[in-house]
């Protein structure tokens, strides 16, 4: 299955192609900083991002970096690992230190993985800064990428009933990015 969507162009432009028309309704929605990332050789590969039009704003930018254990998508991406990738990814990575303050154990990081997994949810703040963001995985069949979605906006806005509002709408939207990709 994942031959055949790359085979006119790459997955992960595929992946973009579909993922914009719901990635642009969120916006529309919610008006926050989103981010489309997946998992591949250790690293977050953030395929599509679209800021916010607000003046005071999160950044985002395309591109693979290593930066899952700070971040809400990296997190949630690390949440859908099999426990042989997950203890892969931390011989090479190391625990989190500050990133992720608390994880200091492969057991410690493997019962704060299943808790995002079973809230299909993960909430993050930037130690230090003001920045908030929240991420929920995009379900995908067996044999695709790991996929999160995630949404990045400034303290200020934030509150709980905003939280539980962008969290529905980014469950949405994920709903619709894996929905539109089973129908390939």
């Amino acid at each position: 299955r994942a031959v055949s969507l790359g085979r006119s162009r790459s997955l992960t432009d595929r992946l973009s192609e579909f993922a914009a028309p719901a990635i642009e309704a969120l916006h529309g929605q919610v008006n926050e900083t989103i981010v489309l990332a997946l998992y591949a050789n250790g690293l977050r590969h953030t395929i599509e991002c679209r800021e916010s039009d607000h003046a005071l704003r999160v950044g985002a930018a395309k591109g693979a970096d290593s930066h899952l254990y700070g971040t809400a998508t990296g997190r949630v991406l690390l949440s859908l690992l099999s426990a042989t990738e997950l203890k892969r990814f931390v011989s090479h990575a190391g625990f989190p230190g500050e990133d992720w303050p608390g994880i200091d154990s492969q057991s410690s990081l493997e019962a704060v993985l299943s808790g995002i997994r079973e809230r299909g949810c993960a909430e993050y703040r930037r130690p230090g800064s003001h920045v908030q963001a929240l991420a929920v995985p995009v379900n995908l069949s067996e044999g695709l990428p790991r996929v999160a979605i995630g949404l990045y906006f400034p303290t200020v806005r934030d509150s709980v009933e905003r939280r539980c509002e962008l969290s529905g709408a980014l469950r949405r939207a994920a709903s619709s990015i894996g929905a539109e990709l089973e129908r390939i």
